[in-house]
């Protein structure tokens, strides 16, 4: 397909489909800075491997929670934070 060809089905697209095409192309733009950004890390040594993105949850589909004692993080943070 020619980008002409893509600009212009783009063009004929509903508002609603339009906006979901905007964000389909956002989210490549940040995963590529993503990516651009661990590269540099790695160069600069920072980091040792760029790992592959998990594609498989099923390890984590029953997880469950666990019970912690005494106040919120959220409630001990903002009382920190006075």
């Amino acid at each position: 397909m020619s980008k002409q060809t893509l600009i212009e089905k783009i063009d004929k697209l509903p508002p609603e489909q339009l906006a979901e095409v905007e964000k389909f192309v956002d989210a490549l733009d940040e995963r590529q800075r993503e990516q651009q950004f661990q590269q540099h890390l790695l160069k600069l040594g920072i980091i040792s491997e760029i790992k592959p993105p998990i594609t498989d949850f099923t390890p984590y589909q029953n997880r469950q929670p666990i019970e912690v004692k005494g106040k919120p993080t959220s409630e001990v943070i903002i009382e920190d934070r006075r």
